[in-house]
């Protein structure tokens, strides 16, 4: 029972640690990725609303309707759809969706209540690329040689007989009925799938995701209570309460330190992991590493608080067990130090001798011993002689008296 003690002990200790770690890292992901109102304001932060629009016009090129194209990043056009759709705009929509994807997941809606239709937006920008067109046109002076292929958006002159209104009416037409930027300007959750897919993600691939969502944050809790039942499991099975205590103790102050560590110099370290990252947008790939430190700093504030309770916990454990004199007054060694042995090992039980057998040694002549293997032992001291008892004392001898 003893091995097997020794054993569980071993085994035990190092997955208590495991989960010192786990309870911390899992509570910050999950209050943080679980907060709908947190992540919005990581997300706001980071200035990544800016970076949007750049990002899809760069990523769709061209809009092509009928022969002709609309040059997605021409600084006229450019210019226009950064004044239709505002970092205002996109954080509003993004947010919503946001709201809608997390009650969804919380289990409040069957699917996502996600609507966001920008036909109207998608007419604006049109109306705002044609004005744009129609005032550059307009200011060009005349051409001198007709042109083969008028270019519009490319013209450094205005040859005679084009009307800048009419040139702009073709751009705003061919951006409405063209193809290759918001193709699709009504956004609900029936419209969001995989490509070459007819069936909705959060009807086919995601439809199990908010059960694991609502099992996952009740992941913490059942990790601490899996650390707490670790925690008792190496008291117990230490050689006494005492000594285990302050095996969890120190346990704790070690991980503690190193997640306080951890957290002091975690942002720096995503923030040189993100270095390689290399995207051709400027714009978004500054706000994407923003983005991402953000959400380490966020981490490194949960590891502050679990560090902290960690060392401050561990300490207290092994201060009550330092000054904690243990019964009796004697050491609790424990035998994983190769000191020894339970409480009842460490009692010292003699069997009886036997009086026999001692008889038997005692007839035994001596044999002789050296000087160096045995210590000469004193004489036995004779016995003095038995004192007689001392004489009785004669009667007086009776004196006859003769008269004459």
């Amino acid at each position: 029972m003893e091995f097997v003690r020794k054993l569980v002990l071993v085994l035990v200790t190092p997955l208590f640690i495991i989960l010192l770690f786990a309870v911390a890292a899992n509570t910050a992901t999950i209050q943080i990725a679980t907060d709908a109102a947190k992540i919005k304001s990581i997300i706001a932060k980071s200035d990544i609303y800016k970076s949007v629009v750049p990002s899809l016009l760069d990523e769709a090129g061209q809009i092509s309707a009928g022969g002709e194209e609309v040059p997605l990043n021409d600084d006229v056009v450019r210019q226009a759809a950064l004044a239709t759709f505002t970092p205002e705009f996109i954080q509003q929509n993004t947010e919503a969706v946001i709201d809608s994807v997390y009650e969804w997941l919380n289990g409040e809606t069957p699917l996502p209540d996600i609507n966001v239709d920008l036909t109207a937006t998608k007419a604006d920008f049109a109306a705002n690329v044609a004005a744009a067109v129609e005032a550059k046109l307009t200011s060009l002076p005349p051409c001198t040689n007709l042109p083969d292929n008028y270019d519009p958006f490319a013209a450094t002159c205005l040859p005679s007989g084009v009307n800048p209104a009419s040139q702009a009416a073709t751009v705003e037409e061919n951006i409405l009925s063209g193809t290759g930027f918001l193709d699709h300007p009504v956004i609900t959750a029936d419209t969001i799938k995989q490509e070459n897919q007819d069936q909705s993600i959060f009807t086919d691939e995601l439809k199990e995701f908010p059960e694991v969502y609502q099992k996952i944050k009740v992941l913490p809790v059942v990790l601490g209570i899996l650390a707490l039942m670790l925690a008792l499991a190496i008291v117990l099975l230490s050689s006494s309460k005492r000594k285990g205590l302050q095996r969890v103790g120190i346990m704790l102050v070690v991980v503690g330190i190193i997640m306080l560590v951890i957290a002091y110099d975690l942002t720096r370290l995503v923030g040189e992991g993100l270095e390689k990252l290399d995207l051709t947008n400027r714009v978004l790939e500054d706000s994407l590493r923003t983005l991402v430190i953000d959400l380490a700093s966020e981490v490194g504030k949960y590891y502050w608080i679990f560090g902290g309770a960690y060392t401050a916990l561990g300490a207290l454990a092994i201060i009550w067990t330092t000054y904690k004199k243990p019964k009796g007054g004697q050491p609790d060694d424990d035998g994983l130090e190769g000191e020894g042995q339970t409480p009842e090992d460490r009692i010292d039980l003699k069997e009886p001798e036997d009086v026999s057998e001692l008889a038997k040694v005692e007839e035994k002549p001596s044999e002789f011993v050296g000087p160096r293997e045995h210590e000469p032992t004193k004489p036995k001291p004779k016995p003095k002689p038995a004192t007689k008892p001392p004489p009785k004392p004669k009667k007086p001898a009776v004196k006859k008296i003769i008269i004459q």
